[in-house]
């Protein structure tokens, strides 16, 4: 499962499907707005989202994983892979970005 949203804002503007019994999951693309993402005065490309990752629990209390910080500048370049903040192992791979 993960969030993304906008870091001070903590607005939530995307949250994904729920990948079951999976230790590398491939979640389902999906579509971003620069406008979702940019600041006051700003286009967006430079302006840092925050990816956060969780391990469902039926019982509602999801662990939290880690995050990445990013901005979609850094996901224009081809495949891009990020370590996972605050995580003992694992990165996160962004394979596409169109514009």
């Amino acid at each position: 499962m993960e969030y993304i949203k906008q870091p001070k804002i903590e607005n939530i503007i995307y949250k994904s499907e729920i990948i079951f019994i999976e230790l590398s999951p491939n979640w389902i693309p999906f579509t971003l707005r620069l406008a979702d993402i940019a600041t006051s005065n700003s286009t967006g490309w430079e302006d840092k989202f925050c990816i956060s990752l969780f391990d469902y629990d039926k019982n509602g209390t999801h662990d939290f994983i880690g995050y990445i910080m990013i901005n979609v500048r850094e996901c224009t370049f081809g495949s891009f892979m990020a370590p996972i903040e605050m995580a003992s192992t694992g990165g996160f791979i962004i394979h596409k970005c169109t514009y």
